[in-house]
C-alpha cells in the first residue's frame, strides 16, 4: 500500500506539473482562426480582405476614408491601393470596415485572420483587371477555428448586387478522424509496450487491454473533440489531463478487479500500478503528438 500511496502521489504532481506549465505557455499556443479559401477563381488576379466591427484590439486598425492619405496608405503600391479604396467605399452594413494588415492577393492560397478575429464577418473581393468589387453576406465563426469555402464562380453574374460570394463553413472531418485514430494508435500501441514491461504477454490479456482502451479511447475523443471545436486547444489540453484521470481511475478499478480472468498474473497491486504508469506514459505521447499535429496544421 505504500507503494500504491507513493505512486499515487507521483500521478498527481505530474498532473499539477503538466497543467501549471500549460497555464504558463498559454500565449504560446495556437490562436482562434479565420481560414477563407476560394474556390472557381476563373484564374483571373484578385485582392481580398475581411469587413467586420471595429472591435477590440483591432479598432485602432480600422480602415476610414480619412486614412487613404496617410503615410500607410502612401506606402502600398497602386494596385493596393485601389483595392483598400473599394473595400473601403464597398456599401458594407453600418460599423464594417476594412483593416491594415489583412489585405490579402491571388497569389496568397487564403486569406486568414488569425489573431483575435470577430464572430462575424463579410469576405469582399477586388478585381483590379476590371475594378469590379464583390462580398458576401455577414457570416459568423463556428469553431475555434473556423475554416470556409468561399466559391466566386458567380462573380460575373449580376455583378451589380452587394452579395456575391457564397461563403461556407468548411468542416474538417478527415482532419478530425485522422487525428483521433493517429491518438488511439499511440495511446494503445504505448499502453501495450507498458504491459509487456509488467509482465503480461498472454494475447488474452493484450487483446482485453486493446478492446477497454479502445472504448475508452472512443469515449475520451469525442469529449476532446468537442471541447477543440468549441473551445480551442488549451481547454483541449485542460480536458486531455482531466479525461485521463478519469480514464486511469476506471481502468485501475476495472484491471484490479478483472485481470485475473484475462492473465496468469493476477495481482491486484500490479494491475493498478500498470494502469497508472500505462496511462502517464501514453498520456505523455498523447499531449506531444497533440502539440505537433495542432502546429503542423494550424
Amino acid at each position: 500500500m505504500k507503494k500504491l500511496r507513493i505512486l499515487t502521489a507521483l500521478i498527481v504532481s505530474t498532473m499539477l506539473f503538466l497543467t501549471a506549465a500549460l497555464n504558463a505557455s498559454a500565449d504560446c499556443g495556437p490562436k482562434p482562426y479565420i481560414n477563407v479559401i476560394f474556390t472557381n477563381t476563373g484564374g483571373e488576379r484578385y485582392y481580398s480582405t475581411f469587413l467586420a466591427p471595429s472591435t477590440a484590439p483591432w479598432e485602432s486598425h480600422a480602415v476610414t476614408e480619412k486614412d487613404l492619405g496617410t503615410e500607410w496608405f502612401a506606402g502600398l503600391n497602386e494596385e493596393e491601393q485601389d483595392a483598400m479604396r473599394a473595400f473601403v467605399e464597398y456599401p458594407a452594413p453600418e460599423g464594417y470596415s476594412p483593416f491594415r494588415y489583412l489585405l490579402s492577393d491571388s497569389s496568397e492560397p487564403s486569406l486568414r485572420w488569425s489573431y483575435m478575429p470577430p464572430d462575424e464577418f463579410i469576405v469582399v473581393v477586388y478585381f483590379p483587371e476590371s475594378g469590379r468589387t464583390i462580398g458576401s453576406d455577414i457570416c459568423h465563426t463556428y469553431a475555434f477555428g473556423s475554416i470556409f469555402t468561399a466559391d466566386l464562380s458567380g462573380q460575373e453574374i449580376n455583378v451589380d448586387s452587394r452579395q456575391n460570394i457564397v461563403v461556407e463553413p468548411s468542416y474538417q472531418v478527415g482532419t478530425w478522424l485522422l487525428e483521433f485514430a493517429a491518438r488511439a494508435l499511440i495511446t494503445i500501441a504505448v499502453e501495450l509496450v507498458v504491459a509487456l514491461i509488467f509482465g503480461y504477454w498472454e494475447k488474452r490479456t493484450l487483446l482485453f487491454f486493446t478492446v477497454v482502451n479502445l472504448a475508452t479511447q472512443i469515449l475520451l475523443n469525442i469529449i476532446l473533440s468537442l471541447a477543440n471545436i468549441n473551445y480551442g486547444f488549451l481547454i483541449f489540453l485542460f480536458a486531455y489531463l482531466i479525461g485521463e484521470i478519469a480514464v486511469v481511475t476506471f481502468e485501475a478499478v476495472l484491471y484490479g478487479n478483472i485481470i485475473g480472468k484475462y492473465s496468469r498474473h493476477s495481482g491486484t497491486v500490479r494491475a493498478v500500478f500498470y494502469a497508472i504508469c500505462a496511462n502517464l506514459a501514453s498520456l505523455f505521447a498523447g499531449v506531444m503528438f497533440t502539440v505537433y499535429f495542432a502546429f503542423l496544421i494550424g
